[in-house]
């Protein structure tokens, strides 16, 4: 047999096929890197940021090396309560050779491995990249390009002159100014010069008109997004005002609720009614009224800054009955044993187990909790002489007529 009659695997000569084999289809990688060593990257947001963002991408991550002993030390260290970077604790992370991160706490550091230990340098060049792909058969990479690594369209061009057909590369814009006339004037450059083929975006205690649009445009699954319900909310409005221009907000505060809502508030007639369009300037006076400085809340505080709507109240007019006087100084501490389990769940030391509580399928159990202790234990022996209560109002009494 000749080797017209043979190929070559890569391994062994093997005997062709009578019939040409199917053509098969290409195998794509859609979320792949290859960068220089990190940090050293000069082009992108400010080195300073890229680490800090690195440290909030880790926050959650419990499995950390004491280095002068070698003992493993399962602890949160980079936890904290806020999505504030402003907030992030102080313990000088930094990353190290071999794929590792480092943190000090107390004159004492701390390892952790983010990254395989094969990154000798804490780099992966775009001919280790081919040769990995190579070895798992995958014949494309579709290049990330997050902060973290800063600017790498000159390093991804590079990468796709060198192996053509193996990288795609997408271009990089720093998001809070992506309307500026530098950003898009470079952003163009990466896409026309460099040849990027696509554009990569990072995208990281009051009930109102924002939080309509949580159970009108999710479904089954958005108990997910509580831990994140701010920035939920913020992205929620986005496709709202796509698909809902102009819609028209009213909130009813006939009655309004103090505490734990909707189910365990403490009830309060304060006959007012409000309307607007704009989403953001509804919720915010709502607010005001409530007590809250506006900008305290997280997601009115997103919005107004996004420019989705006005939630600075001494910007937002307001047409008919005065609210100068109103201060119903509403207390968002208050909770029941539902909404602080569920707070331990989201925010809390019970964090880790959040999608499997949540996400996973145990998560009725959930549900199961929340309805007994609503309507059996909370209902019976606190909400009976609330709704009795409030039954006897000019409010009560109107709605035994319908």
């Amino acid at each position: 047999m000749n080797n017209d009659n043979m190929f070559w695997t890569g391994g062994r000569w093997v005997a062709k096929e009578k019939e040409e084999r199917p053509h098969r289809a290409k195998i794509i990688d859609a979320h792949y890197h290859i960068f220089p060593k990190l940090g050293s990257q000069k082009e992108g947001i400010d080195p300073a940021l890229r680490t800090r963002f690195w440290q909030y991408h880790s926050r959650e991550f419990n499995n950390w090396w004491r280095v002068d002993t070698g003992e493993k030390v399962d602890q949160q260290f980079l936890e904290f309560k806020s999505n504030n970077l402003a907030d992030m604790p102080n313990v000088n992370f930094r990353l190290i050779d071999y794929g590792k991160a480092r943190i000090t706490i107390d004159k004492i550091d701390y390892d952790m491995q983010f990254y395989t230990p094969s990154l000798i340098n804490n780099e992966l060049p775009p001919e280790r990249g081919v040769g990995e792909m190579n070895l798992a058969g995958v014949d494309i990479g579709i290049l990330q390009a997050d902060h973290v690594y800063g600017d790498l369209a000159d390093f991804y061009g590079k990468a796709m002159r060198d192996y053509p057909d193996r990288f795609i590369g997408l271009a990089q814009i720093w998001e809070p100014e992506a309307n500026n006339e530098v950003r898009l004037a470079k952003l163009e450059r990466s896409i026309v010069e460099q040849c990027n083929k696509g554009l990569y975006f990072s995208v990281e205690s009051l009930t109102g008109a924002m939080k309509n649009a949580f159970g009108g445009l999710l479904n089954h699954k958005r108990h997910w997004t509580h831990s994140v319900i701010h920035e939920t909310l913020v992205d929620l409005l986005k496709i709202q005002k796509e698909i809902h221009p102009e819609i028209l907000a009213v909130t009813d505060a006939t009655f309004a609720g103090d505490g734990p809502g909707p189910r365990a508030m403490q009830w309060h007639i304060k006959n007012l009614i409000l309307v607007s369009k704009d989403q953001v300037a509804i919720d915010a006076v709502c607010a005001h009224l409530m007590g809250f400085d506006p900008f305290s809340i997280k997601f009115i505080k997103l919005a107004h800054d996004e420019g989705l709507g006005c939630g600075d109240i001494n910007k937002i007019q307001i047409v008919g009955d005065s609210i100068n006087n109103e201060k119903w100084n509403f207390n968002s501490g208050m909770d029941t044993l539902a909404s602080k389990g569920q707070k331990l769940i989201y925010w809390g030391p019970l964090k880790r187990l959040e999608k499997i509580l949540l996400q996973s399928p145990i998560v009725p159990w959930s549900f199961w909790a929340s309805n007994f202790y609503y309507n059996t234990y909370w209902m019976q022996f606190i909400g009976k002489k609330r709704v009795n209560l409030a039954m006897k109002t000019e409010w009560g009494e109107l709605f035994k007529q319908y």
